[in-house]
């Protein structure tokens, strides 16, 4: 970046915003997506709001125009390191919600007294789980049992392709992917239309 562009850039000049983007979007986004497997459109609103974290950076004066390709690509790697932690903290939260379903008898679960109790959650949390508790009702059979084995029982996929059927653990992991994206799916339905439960 030339420093007449890094001075425009700190002028909030719309152009230089445009060339500094078009300048090191393949590199970056291309370090997210190959390197960190980052998927594509997920790696090009990265470096959206990278570009964007860089000019307010510039605009305070708190960055220098040097090595800016390195820069950008800090920014970008920590901005998708830090949607992979909060990916991962949902994740984590319904895992161990399964785990507790798992262990309580059906014929003494009423899922929101029970988890109120015990944990005081509020109002939005219980709406979760009551959610996620209709949406396992919802799923097939297969995607149900597969889930509550591989989560909540901890069953490593190996053991799990024996006891449904399948070729490999390869194939169990990719059938519980899906499944996890079915309820995942099936959970923002639920969540939309509160009034449907």
């Amino acid at each position: 970046m030339t420093e007449q562009s890094f001075r425009q850039l700190a002028a909030g000049y719309k152009a230089a915003l445009n060339s500094l983007y078009t300048a090191y979007y393949g590199h970056v986004t291309g370090v997210l997506v190959y390197k960190y497997r980052c998927p594509q459109d997920e790696a090009q609103e990265i470096y959206t709001d990278t570009v964007l974290r860089f000019q307010d950076k510039v605009i305070e004066g708190s960055v220098e125009n040097s090595n800016v390709k390195a820069y950008l690509q800090r920014i970008a790697i920590n901005f998708f390191l830090e949607r992979k932690r909060k990916a991962k903290t949902a994740l984590e939260r319904s895992e161990a919600y399964l785990h507790d379903l798992a262990q309580t008898p059906p014929d003494e679960y009423d899922p929101l007294v029970a988890r109120e109790d015990r944990y005081g959650l509020e109002t939005g949390q219980q709406t979760r789980l009551l959610a996620l508790q209709k949406a396992m009702a919802r799923l097939d059979e297969i995607c149900r049992n597969l889930l509550t084995d591989s989560i909540a029982l901890g069953i490593k996929p190996r053991f799990l392709a024996e006891k449904f059927g399948f070729k490999n653990a390869r194939v169990v992991s990719d059938k519980k992917s899906r499944c996890k994206q079915e309820l995942k799916s099936l959970v923002q339905q639920l969540l939309a239309q509160p009034e449907s439960f």
